[in-house]
């Protein structure tokens, strides 16, 4: 019986914390102006998981983050072109920046 896990303890937990981090940087972004532009610091917890936690943690903070933006109606104007083509575009940009910053991350650090 393989008895080795996936992920261990201090993994899953530096990946909660930095979960919750990432729904705080959403929400509280918006707040934060330049010219007509909101400010996203939501990538940084990201870049930060994919550097001390991997692929899969960074992947799942990309997620959450395209949750937060489902959630919070920062995408309700193309919700009203076409709900699911926004639902699946805004998931899927932000697990692939996670993804795809586990992998930059990976060829970097060698």
């Amino acid at each position: 019986m393989n008895t080795k896990q996936k992920f261990d303890n201090k993994t899953l937990a530096m990946g909660a914390v930095l979960t919750a981090i990432v729904i705080v940087l959403q929400y509280l972004g918006s707040f934060i102006h330049l010219g007509p532009f909101s400010v996203s610091l939501v990538l940084l917890p990201i870049v930060i998981g994919a550097a001390l936690c991997g692929t899969a943690i960074a992947t799942w903070l990309g997620f959450v983050f395209g949750l937060v933006v489902l959630i919070s109606g920062d995408a309700a104007a193309f919700l009203a072109v076409n709900a699911v083509g926004t639902v699946i575009t805004v998931l899927l940009k932000g697990a692939a920046a996670g993804f795809v910053a586990g992998i930059v991350y990976k060829a970097l650090a060698g």
